[in-house]
Formats: C-alpha cells, sequence, structure tokens
C-alpha cells in the first residue's frame, strides 16, 4: 500500500507526531510520502490513499482547496477522511446542525458576512460579560480573538472589517477551558483510541501548541465515552479518524467545542498503540472500500 499524508506550503513536512506514525506504518510495508496540496507536480492517482494531515492554509484560500477537492474527487481518488465529509466539516455551521439534533455546544450565535452587530450591546443582549469571536472557516484558531464589555467597543472596527469578508461565530466564553482545560477524544473507524486534555498557558485562551498550550493524557469515564458514542451515531459511517474536542459543563455533560473530521492532530506522542489502532483502522477502511 502506498499513501501519502498531505501538507500545505507553511508546513511542508509532516509534523513530529506524524512522522512518528510514518514509521510505524512503513513498518508494516506501507509506503507513506509526504505531499503539499498545492503541488501541481504531483500526481495524486499514484496513491492508494490520499490523507489530509496538516493542510493548515486551507482557510486563506478556501475556494482554491475546493477545487483541488473536486479534482480528486472526479478522478475518484480514495480521500480520508472522504471528501463529502471534509467539505462538511470545513464551515463550522455544522455546529449548529448537530446542536439541532440535540448535541451541546456552547452558547453560540452565527454572524453573516457583511451583517452589522454592534457587539458591546451583543454582550449585554446576551447577558455574557466575555466572548469568543471565530471565523466559521478557519483552522489554529486563525481570526480568534476575544471579546468583553471592557473592550468590546474598542475591538469593533477588527470585527467589522473580519465581517466584510466572511461569516463568523460568537460563542460564550467558557471559562472551564481556562479552569479545567479542553479536552480531545480520538476515534479510528468510530471506535474510541485515546484522548488528551489540552490547557493554555498562563493569560492565554487557545489551547493550540503554537500558542503555548500544553496537552496529558486522559481517561474518560464511561458516561462521557456514551455521550461522545451519542454525537458519533449522527456522523456518517467511512470516518478513518475523528476527534471531538469539548469541555464537561457545570452539569457534567460534553460541550463540543468542534468535531474535526479534516486535518487534526492526532496525538499519536510516540504510543505504538495508538499507531497500531490507526493501522488496523486503515486496513479495515481498504478492506471494506475494495
Amino acid at each position: 500500500m502506498r499513501l501519502v499524508f498531505v501538507t500545505c506550503t507553511d508546513y511542508p513536512d509532516l509534523t513530529e507526531d506524524d512522522r512518528y506514525v510514518q514509521r510505524f506504518l512503513q513498518s508494516k510495508n506501507i509506503q507513506v510520502d509526504a505531499g503539499i496540496w498545492t503541488d501541481e507536480e504531483i500526481d495524486w492517482s499514484d496513491y492508494d490513499v490520499v490523507i489530509l494531515r496538516s493542510t493548515w492554509d486551507y482557510f486563506y484560500n478556501p475556494i482554491e482547496f475546493s477545487r483541488w477537492l473536486d479534482r480528486l474527487e472526479k478522478a475518484c481518488i480514495q480521500v480520508l477522511n472522504p471528501v463529502p465529509v471534509i467539505r462538511w466539516n470545513l464551515d463550522k455551521k455544522y455546529l449548529f446542525e448537530i446542536e439541532s439534533k440535540g448535541i451541546r455546544i456552547p452558547p453560540s450565535v452565527l454572524v453573516r458576512q457583511n451583517e452589522s452587530l454592534d457587539l458591546y450591546a451583543f454582550l449585554l443582549r446576551n447577558s455574557w460579560d466575555k466572548a469568543v469571536v471565530k471565523p466559521v472557516v478557519s483552522a489554529g484558531a486563525y481570526r480568534t480573538f476575544t471579546i468583553d464589555r471592557a473592550d468590546a467597543i474598542e475591538k469593533q472596527s477588527l470585527f467589522d472589517r473580519y465581517i466584510s469578508e466572511q461569516d463568523f461565530i460568537i460563542q460564550r466564553f467558557s471559562n472551564e477551558i481556562i479552569q479545567s482545560g479542553e479536552l480531545s477524544l480520538i476515534y479510528f473507524n468510530k471506535k474510541y483510541s485515546h484522548s488528551v486534555l489540552k490547557k493554555p498557558k498562563a493569560n492565554e485562551f487557545r489551547v493550540q501548541f503554537q500558542y503555548g498550550g500544553k496537552h496529558i493524557d486522559f481517561t474518560p469515564n464511561e458516561d462521557l465515552l456514551k455521550q461522545i458514542d451519542h454525537t458519533l451515531s449522527f456522523l456518517p459511517n467511512g470516518l478513518l479518524f475523528t476527534r471531538v474536542d469539548g469541555y464537561l459543563d457545570a452539569d457534567g455533560f460534553f460541550c463540543h467545542m468542534e468535531i474535526e473530521l479534516t486535518e487534526p492532530m492526532l496525538f499519536f506522542d510516540k504510543n505504538d498503540d495508538r499507531c497500531n489502532a490507526f493501522y488496523f483502522a486503515l486496513q479495515d477502511w481498504m478492506r471494506l472500500s475494495n
């Protein structure tokens, strides 16, 4: 089997995490190359499977990225996760879709492109002290910032500039992430593999590693796993990987921040058991697809 882990111009090489799973798969006689999605010299049909791993610049050029996906789909190239799933997952408006199915998300409001919104009045109207503003198409906390009643007026011009370009979601600030951290639960073929607890550094709300965030292993209880299984029941089958991000609210319910199906870090953390779970999920997927 020959695979390609897709990367991007800004991060052309595999992450340290993915290099480890690359070596693991190659020990199983599976060739794994790295390929930049914008590289026109690559013949993607040379590979048995194209796996998106660190395409962390797609949100700069969403139209070009969509066209690239079109070409792969038209050529009947096997992509994981499947292209229709990727398209659905690229736009964070899916959060409102899963909320309509009874799945808990933070209190959130969608603001459409070019919609006029007074941030300070918005906070007062919703009785929120603080909120997170994020684009519906983004990764790595791109263009994501907080507002509170003390600085909402000051940040209005920034928001006005951003909203002229794309839709945004405004979410009530989740203090639980500052106090207890954000959970990431990783599944392969919808089977639970492992979890981590991510915490931001001091005076920071973003948990991503590029902002100083750290993570440790986490063991979920049965109730939490049942809640996530319920969430996964609404997702299509044929998913090689799923990462569910969120936190436990005051009632003990899991509150979904993201369902990552496109290019998430999977926290292999040099753990052969996790790599093995990924390997068997890949084997299962190939058997089902043939």
